[in-house]
């Protein structure tokens, strides 16, 4: 996605490799079967021209909304994610690991792989909201200039990185982990702040330190 929002060609070459050697590493080390990572590579394919083809006409469709509107269209694409990543779980209702599957996990000293556990459906959920949530209400303060010296830049990765294992691990330190309508709630709740973190109230807190500056324009968040 940064590729095609940059629009350069070394970009896109680089962003390739890189997206070209993870797949065939996780071949590699036997912890991916082949047809795994195809269907991977296809289906970020799909969701690349997606984000390309729609983006635009979407963001002018949302900037025409309320803020609470905005939120409102966020919640309910996190609840779809979450109808969809069920409706996926239960077309493979009485799954079994492969023996294999345990037997490489023994081998290998790791936990026994989890592939329908529905915490990573709101792991991403959650984060999705969060994001709308930041990304609405930044917006409504007049957005956020990303643009800088590179000393700020840094600066403001430290800061934003040190939002996110703080909300990461504190929370994970507080709220009981399980299976159950409250443990997938409490993790929708944690990733809902990291999302919002990352998408306004770092930023925020970027402008309030003068770490960043106010701006609508396209290099704006």
């Amino acid at each position: 996605m940064f590729a095609a929002y940059m629009g350069r060609r070394w970009i896109w070459v680089v962003s390739l490799v890189i997206i070209f050697l993870i797949g065939f590493s996780r071949m590699f080390l036997g912890v991916h079967f082949s047809h795994d990572v195809i269907i991977g590579w296809a289906l970020g394919a799909l969701l690349l021209w997606l984000f390309v083809r729609f983006w635009k006409p979407a963001a002018e469709w949302l900037e025409k909304k309320t803020m609470g509107r905005q939120i409102m269209v966020g919640f309910i694409a996190s609840l779809i994610f979450i109808v969809v990543g069920f409706g996926a779980s239960s077309l493979r209702d009485g799954y079994q690991v492969p023996e294999i599957w345990t037997s490489n996990a023994a081998l290998a000293g790791t936990e026994l792989p989890a592939p329908l556990d529905p915490n990573g459906t709101f792991t991403s959920a959650g984060t999705l909201f969060g994001v709308a949530i930041g990304a609405a209400w930044i917006h409504s303060l007049g957005g956020v200039q990303a643009s800088g010296p590179i000393s700020k830049r840094a600066i403001r990765y430290v800061i934003g990185l040190i939002g996110v294992l703080i909300l990461y691990m504190g929370l994970g330190a507080i709220f009981p982990r399980g299976e159950g309508f409250i443990f997938y709630l409490l993790r929708f709740i944690r990733y809902t702040l990291i999302g919002w973190w990352v998408a306004g109230g770092a930023p925020w807190l970027f402008v309030r330190l003068k770490l960043a500056g106010r701006n609508t324009g396209d290099n704006s968040i």
